[in-house]
């Protein structure tokens, strides 16, 4: 598997560039915006860590799918994964290393991400406000790695099923979307089954749930069905469809 390979032959394409420049240059501005906003608006003029750090990671949630989907989906829409299947005719090598590219280039977003909510939160409290607050970062850290680990692989898992990135884009961007409306009106409304039904497909309250350990079976259900069934589905697929 070559990882590297794949990575260098996606960002080739000036539209890869172009997403990862606007992602990159979005995160600077959310980062920015939450160094000196919070100072100037919180009445003790302090700069939260964990705040900044929700506010500069909230672009990696459309960001990710976008970039899962194109790595992933994006060679069978036009039609250049028969080319890279006849220099490497191995598939499931192939598809390991695009996966692993996938996984390294959001872990790189992530810590960058990390990086510049902490400069922006140091810069804002100490030349704006009181100073920065970490108080509480640990858990918020920890929640949003789980809640962007899960918008990882629920992008690759339709992207690898789908394999047409229109399609896997809708999906993996309106999903997400739809839950957390459906989430709101059943909470409105009060109903047990709706809100029951609505965490069976929660796969971001899933995440955070599963990350402090605090998980029921429920918590498992998002999991199955958004991540470890269509993957299956989509690997199987992957390795039968042909491509010539």
């Amino acid at each position: 598997m070559r990882p590297d390979l794949d990575l260098r032959a996606h960002l080739s394409a000036l539209g890869a560039r172009l997403v990862l420049a606007a992602t990159l240059a979005v995160i600077v501005l959310a980062a920015v915006v939450a160094g000196v906003a919070q100072p100037l608006l919180l009445s003790d003029g302090s700069a939260d860590l964990s705040l900044s750090l929700y506010i500069t990671a909230l672009p990696l949630t459309v960001a990710l799918p976008v970039i899962a989907v194109t790595m992933l989906a994006g060679p069978f829409s036009d039609r250049s994964v028969q080319q890279t299947l006849l220099q490497r005719p191995d598939r499931r090598a192939v598809l390991g290393s695009n996966v692993l590219a996938v996984l390294a280039l959001a872990a790189v977003l992530f810590a960058v991400t990390l990086g510049l909510a902490a400069l922006a939160t140091w810069l804002g409290g100490t030349l704006l406000g009181t100073g920065p607050v970490i108080d509480g970062f640990g858990r918020a850290l920890l929640v949003q790695s789980a809640m962007l680990l899960a918008t990882t692989v629920f992008s690759v898992a339709v992207a690898l099923l789908l394999r047409s990135t229109v399609l896997a884009l809708v999906v993996a961007l309106g999903v997400p979307v739809v839950v957390s409306a459906a989430g709101g009106i059943a909470a409105a409304l009060g109903r047990d089954a709706l809100v029951t039904v609505v965490r069976a497909v929660d796969l971001q309250a899933a995440a955070s749930s599963l990350a402090f350990g605090e998980a029921s079976p429920i918590h498992l259900l998002p999991l199955l069905l958004l991540v470890v069934l269509p993957a299956a589905l989509g690997v199987r697929g992957w390795m039968r469809t042909e491509v010539a």
